[in-house]
């Protein structure tokens, strides 16, 4: 007997309302039944919808126009056409529901990690909203599941699983054992969706996919990375950089993060002797909150000759041709050393490149032992080679993620959140 298919619709804001009406479709016949539950209509506090003043006004208008009336009667025409071939299930009425503070709270403050680039809570006037959804959520999957509507064997598909809705559903379904979640996401350097069978957000759970990569690019990947990219020889070995990630980027997915403030106000006391250490501050820190960026000013303004802040535009590839080694927690800086022949101490398991060869792996409690050990004869990191294979499976832990997906057809007045504009194109991997 086939299992079900369980999509829930939580936005309207496109590609995601599409991808999931497209995955209905394309497997449907690898299923018993596939039921489609729309929340949308129930929500108090939608993402893509409610008005929120921090935002621009126009971006606000275009969002009722795009996400409100006009994805209501393209929903409705789909139900139409589709009622004979999937279940529509209509949402049991709901009541507080019993969702614990401390899940609402995590929720909550993954939401405004999200939201504002932040690693902590902030309330706003939606917090009131938010909850309340997220209260609505719950007691709808609970009605659901208690009505038998979903099982433990269904497949459910779902949006990013980041977002309140999204991941009140998570929360609830995993404490009945569901473990089957298909989730989707749009591609963020081309216009395509893709869909996996694991958190979207573990980084270390995307092995096989850039090793499957790395089977079918084989021979291509080292030059499609190298392409368009103007790359200078080192001058001299006189650096030794740390390149910082995104705090808030860790918070959802991991229950204890790591602590990169520890990390560099232990860099910050080491010896290094006749080299320097730059901090290389992430240049997509100028997006986030004021408050981050607060935090980096002030730094720069104690450490000048240490930190390169995020609205520097030093090179990247400089520095990390130009240092002894270079240091992160995750940072696609690590990949890209490898591919530059720079040793990479890698801090920790959260991140794409864990599983694989050629990094230099250490945890978070040792880092600093490590680091002054090997100090103390620079042979160590001057005679450390990086084989050709290594820098291939680098270079794909790079591209995989540039080039996945599929390209679906999205409602009248519907956009991508992201400009199409990675062109390169891997003929192999695109077949």
């Amino acid at each position: 007997m086939k299992k079900n298919l369980v999509v829930f619709i939580t936005t309207y804001q496109s590609p995601h309302y599409e991808a999931s009406l497209h995955f209905a479709e394309k497997y449907r016949n690898d299923y018993g039944k596939v039921i489609i539950i729309n929340l949308v209509k129930y929500l108090s506090y939608r993402h893509e919808y409610t008005w929120r003043n921090y935002l621009p006004f126009k971006l606000n208008v275009s969002r009722k126009i795009r996400n409100g009336l006009n994805k209501s009667i393209s929903y409705y025409i789909y139900k139409l056409n589709k009622k004979k071939i999937f279940q529509f299930l209509e949402c049991m009425s709901f009541d507080k529901g019993n969702i614990c503070e401390s899940d609402i709270h995590q929720i909550m403050e993954t939401y405004s990690c999200t939201e504002y680039g932040i690693s902590f809570l902030r309330h706003n006037k939606y917090s009131k909203k938010l909850r309340e959804t997220i209260n609505e959520t719950d007691s709808i999957i609970d009605n659901l599941v208690k009505k038998k509507k979903i099982k433990a064997a269904d497949d459910i598909l779902l949006f990013n699983g980041r977002l309140p809705v999204e991941f009140t559903i998570q929360k609830k379904l995993r404490k009945i054992k569901n473990l089957n979640f298909i989730f989707h996401e749009c591609n963020n350097y081309q216009n395509k969706i893709y869909y996996m069978r694991h958190s979207l957000h573990k980084l270390d759970l995307y092995q096989n996919e850039i090793e499957n990569f790395y089977k079918e690019n084989e021979s291509k990947v080292l030059e499609y990375w190298f392409k368009n990219k103007t790359i200078e020889n080192a001058t001299e070995k006189k650096y030794i950089t740390y390149f910082t990630s995104s705090n808030d980027e860790y918070k959802f997915t991991y229950e204890k993060p790591i602590n990169q403030s520890k990390i560099i106000k232990e860099l910050l006391d080491i010896d290094f002797g006749k080299y320097e250490l730059k901090i290389r501050v992430h240049p997509n820190t100028i997006n986030k909150d004021i408050s981050v960026r607060r935090y980096w000013k002030r730094i720069e303004s104690m450490y000048p000759d240490v930190i390169i802040n995020y609205d520097n535009n030093r090179s990247s590839y400089e520095l990390c041709k130009n240092s002894l080694f270079t240091i992160s927690i995750g940072s696609s800086i690590a990949a890209e050393s490898i591919i530059l022949d720079t040793p990479h101490i890698l801090i920790g398991n959260q991140n794409w490149y864990y599983n694989f060869p050629g990094y230099i792996k250490i945890s978070e409690d040792n880092f600093n032992e490590f680091i002054k050990s090997k100090l103390r004869n620079y042979s160590y990191f001057l005679d450390y080679k990086i084989d050709k294979k290594e820098k291939k499976l680098a270079a794909s832990s790079q591209l995989f993620l540039k080039l996945i997906g599929e390209r679906i057809k999205i409602t009248l007045f519907g956009k991508y959140p992201t400009p199409d504009n990675f062109n390169i194109n891997i003929e192999k991997y695109n077949e």
